[in-house]
C-alpha cells in the first residue's frame, strides 16, 4: 500500500541570520514559521508521515521558546507520523530537546532504529556530535512493506556523514530521505534506490537562491512520486549589473530600480562589475534605493574605463601589450577580433590585478 509523505530538511530554527541587520529577527521568525507551513502542507496532503532529516534546529541546545513552538507544530497533526533524525547542527546531547516531550506522534531517532508500521518501516539515525565519519547502514527487510531510511549525510563528497551511491544502492530501501545539502536535488538513483534532499525550507544566505519548500508525494513499493513544493516566503537573489553602458550615476540608479521592483519582498545582492566612466558609491545608491526590497546589498566590482589611446603610447610592458592586442583587433574581423577584444580585457585585467572571467561583457 503507498503511503503519502512530506520530506523537509535542514529548516536551523535558532539562527541568527546577523548579515540581514534590522530585518535579522523577522527572518529568525519566519523561518520558525516555515515549520507551521510544513504541518499544514501535511494536512492538506493528509500525509501518512513527515520526514525530518536533520537540522531541524541551529544548534544542540535551541531556546525554549523555539522547542515549545516546534512541538506545537508537530503536535497539530495528530494523524501524521513525524520522524526525525538529528543532524550535524542539532545533534543529541544529555541536554537535547529531543529527549524533552513531544507528542505521540513525533518519533526522535536515536542509531539504527527501525519504526514498524502497518505498510511501512522507517529505519533512521541521528548525529551525536557535530562531526561524524563513522556509521552503518541498515538493510531493508524484503518483503511488502515500504521501506524509508532518513538520516542526515552527504553523498556529495563533505565530510560530514559521508555517503556513496554504492552504500545507498546496497540498503535496498524503497526511499532514501536525506538532509544536509541545503539545495533541493530532486530525486536520484543509487541503483534502484532512489534518494532526495528537499533542501532548506527557507533559503539562509545569499549561497542559497531560489525557490525552497519541501518534497510532497507518495512512496509505492519499488516506485516513487515527489515533487518540490514552494513553502519560503521570501528568495535570495544575487544579481551581476555590468556598468559600462551607463554614462552617469543616475542612469545605473534607475536601472537598479527597474531589476528590484519585481523583487520587493525578497533579499537581494546586486554586484556592480565591469569597466564604468564614473565611480559608484554604493551607500548613496542604497539611500536611494531604500524601501524597494526586503534586504538589498550592493558591492562594487568595477574598475575605471581605460584611456587606450594614451595607453599604447606608453613605453611600459602594459603599454606596448595594449598597442599589440589594439593592431590586431584593427586588422581583424569575425571571430579573431571578438578574441582579440576578449584578451585584451583579460590582459589589462592581470595588468590590475584583478580576477576576470571570459564572458566578462
Amino acid at each position: 500500500m503507498p503511503i503519502k509523505i512530506v520530506h523537509c530538511a535542514d529548516i536551523h530554527i535558532g539562527a541568527a541570520h546577523s548579515a540581514l541587520g534590522a530585518a535579522a529577527a523577522r527572518r529568525s521568525a519566519e523561518v520558525l514559521h516555515s515549520l507551521y507551513s510544513v504541518a499544514e502542507l501535511c494536512r492538506e496532503q493528509k500525509a501518512d508521515a513527515l520526514l525530518i532529516a536533520g537540522d531541524l534546529f541551529d544548534n544542540p541546545c535551541p531556546d525554549s521558546e523555539s522547542v515549545k513552538a516546534v512541538s506545537q507544530y508537530l503536535a497539530s497533526i495528530p494523524e501524521t507520523e513525524v520522524f526525525i533524525a538529528a543532524g550535524n547542527h542539532d545533534y543529541l546531547t544529555p541536554s537535547s530537546p529531543y529527549f524533552g516531550e513531544f507528542s505521540e506522534n513525533v518519533h526522535i531517532f536515536k542509531d539504527g532504529e527501525c519504526l514498524e508500521f502497518d505498510s511501512y518501516r522507517v529505519y533512521g539515525r541521528s548525529f551525536y556530535s557535530s562531526f561524524e565519519q563513522t556509521f552503518s547502514l541498515p538493510k531493508a527487510e524484503q518483503d511488502q512493506k515500504i521501506n524509508i531510511l532518513l538520516m542526515h549525510g552527504d553523498i556529495f563528497g563533505g565530510p560530514y556523514n559521508p555517503l556513496t551511491e554504492a552504500a545507498l544502492s546496497e540498503t535496498g530501501m524503497d526511499f532514501v530521505a536525506l538532509g544536509h545539502v541545503h539545495a533541493p536535488s530532486g530525486v536520484k538513483f543509487a541503483g534502484q534506490v532512489p534518494f532526495a534532499y528537499p533542501g532548506s525550507c527557507e533559503p539562509l544566505g545569499f549561497d542559497e537562491t531560489g525557490i525552497r519548500g519541501a518534497l510532497v508525494g507518495t512512496v509505492y513499493k519499488g516506485d516513487i512520486d515527489l515533487n518540490l513544493r514552494r513553502l519560503c516566503r521570501r528568495v535570495y537573489h544575487e544579481i551581476r549589473v555590468n556598468t559600462a553602458p551607463f554614462s552617469d550615476a543616475g542612469q545605473l540608479q534607475e536601472h537598479l530600480r527597474e531589476i528590484l521592483l519585481p523583487l520587493k519582498d525578497d533579499m537581494v545582492k546586486i554586484i556592480l562589475e565591469g569597466e564604468c566612466v564614473f565611480s559608484p558609491d554604493c551607500n548613496r545608491l542604497l539611500a536611494a534605493l531604500d524601501g524597494l526590497n526586503y534586504y538589498l546589498k550592493l558591492k562594487n566590482r568595477t574598475y575605471p574605463k581605460e584611456n587606450l589611446t594614451l595607453l599604447r603610447e606608453e613605453q611600459t610592458l602594459k603599454g606596448i601589450f595594449t598597442d599589440k592586442m589594439l593592431r590586431l583587433i584593427e586588422t581583424s574581423d569575425g571571430d579573431q577580433k571578438a578574441e582579440a577584444e576578449a584578451a585584451l580585457r583579460l590582459g589589462l585585467a592581470a595588468f590590475a590585478g584583478r580576477e576576470v572571467g571570459i564572458n566578462e561583457d
